[in-house]
């Protein structure tokens, strides 16, 4: 071996030291900061609000404006009539795609209280139908019998 390809596997060698000791080092602080109050309290926080939402019953939509989110939290037990249908008239002309052949559009509507609301509106009828059978075990639906009863 020449000088030159000593000097290319020492400098390689040193890169790849340097790797493994910033990962040990990155590791070493993701276990302390694991071990920290503050971490533990952030996680049990977290899986309370998680274990909350499933298990009250709470459907949360947010809208989102770029990286701003503006969530909106209805109560399954308040929650009526989940159904697929035309979207609202006064979104429409605003979130309607004009491609030709995009096909027509859909919006999931539910019945919260007096008011009716609507999301997804966007949507190809088949992808409603799609998310309305996923949400089908804590969501109320008209269309295949599943309704909860009027309280």
């Amino acid at each position: 071996m020449g000088r030159p390809a000593l000097r290319a596997l020492r400098r390689l060698s040193r890169y790849v030291a340097i790797s493994v000791l910033s990962l040990v080092i990155l590791l070493g602080a993701g276990v302390a900061v694991t071990q920290t109050s503050w971490f533990k309290n952030w996680l049990r926080q977290k899986a309370v609000s998680q274990a909350a939402q499933y298990l009250n019953g709470e459907l949360t939509i947010t809208r989102r404006v770029g990286p701003i989110g503006f969530p909106k939290r209805y109560d399954l037990s308040h929650v009526r009539n989940a159904r697929v249908g035309p979207p609202p008239a006064r979104t429409s002309r605003y979130r309607r795609s004009t491609w030709p052949g995009s096909g027509a559009h859909s919006a999931i509507a539910f019945d919260y209280g007096a008011r009716t609301f609507h999301f997804g509106t966007d949507l190809d009828e088949a992808e409603a139908h799609y998310l309305l059978d996923l949400l089908h075990p804590r969501l109320p639906r008209a269309d295949k019998g599943y309704a909860a009863p009027p309280s």
